[in-house]
């Protein structure tokens, strides 16, 4: 699952434990996992959410845009107000997306 981190449970030895938690993105606690003897792992997933970006995007005069609140992964458009115009066109897309540098989930875009 894509909203999982795994990587820990790559190399677990029969009878041993690993940390599932979630992935990039996402929050929630982790869980621990056991390697069973028929090579399965049993353990209670992790519930995880989609973290929320914090609205970077200027409400200044001559801009409205709907990037209050949006998840990770998902997108958020500005456009002009009457009367205004961006100089690159007329609407630029935000995208909720994981910033390894930072360790968190930030707005980028608007191109």
């Amino acid at each position: 699952d894509s909203d999982l981190q795994t990587t820990a449970c790559q190399s677990v030895p029969l009878g041993g434990t690993c940390s599932v938690s979630c992935a990039n993105g996402h929050t929630g606690s982790p869980e621990t996992y056991t390697c069973l003897a028929s090579g399965s792992f049993n353990g209670t997933r992790p519930v995880c959410a989609r973290r929320v970006c914090p609205n970077t995007v200027s409400s200044a005069r001559g801009i409205t845009a709907d990037c209050a609140s949006v998840a990770f992964g998902k997108s958020c458009t500005a456009t002009c107000r009457e009367g205004y115009r961006l100089t690159s066109g007329s609407s630029s897309r935000f995208t909720c997306d994981w910033d390894s540098g930072s360790s968190a989930v930030i707005l980028q875009g608007g191109s």
